[in-house]
């Protein structure tokens, strides 16, 4: 959204029926400083980001390699490896296009915050759609601790109960 501070596209932010929102879901139990919180969540950000980066140039390859090559122009079931390739280029482009279409729309975030027993939940609900902010140890906590989870942008209608029940980091 280039046009971010505009008034129209102030209008049209706010006027959403079911935006798409990147969850920053905070580990509470770990009493970061507010400084330390904010840096955490940017990290957990900025990593989402550059997984989008690397899946655009996975989902390229992976596009090239079912189109050019031969044995890839298959019939389903014929050659397991062709149905998974097509299978997780699908996923790919999933991912890509949501994440697209958050970014052209509102780079919308919630933070949220999460006891120690919400955070196992959710380390498992969201394996493999999310990334864990692991800190490094420099300043307020011990290295490896988990800080922020992020979790890949969803449309705010499909967000789990799970997160629905965590409350907002203040």
């Amino acid at each position: 959204m280039r046009d971010h501070e505009m008034k129209e596209a102030a209008e049209a932010r706010a006027s959403q029926e079911d935006p798409i929102v990147m969850y920053l879901i905070v580990h509470e139990s770990l009493n970061m400083s507010i400084g330390k919180t904010a840096a955490q969540c940017a990290h957990a950000s900025s990593m989402l980001m550059i997984e989008y980066f690397d899946l655009k140039t996975d989902s390229s390859k992976l596009h090239k390699k079912i189109v050019s090559d031969v044995s890839y122009q298959c019939e389903e079931g014929v050659y397991p490896e062709c149905d998974l390739d097509k299978k997780n280029y699908a996923e790919m482009s999933r991912k890509l296009s949501i994440y697209g279409e958050w970014m052209k729309s509102s780079f919308r975030k919630v933070v949220l915050r999460a006891s120690d027993k919400e955070w196992e939940r959710l380390k498992e609900e969201f394996k493999d759609s999310s990334l864990i902010v692991r800190d490094a140890g420099l300043t307020e906590v011990a290295q490896g601790s988990e800080t922020v989870i992020g979790l890949w942008p969803m449309r705010k209608s499909q967000v789990s109960k799970t997160v629905r029940r965590l409350q907002v980091l203040k």
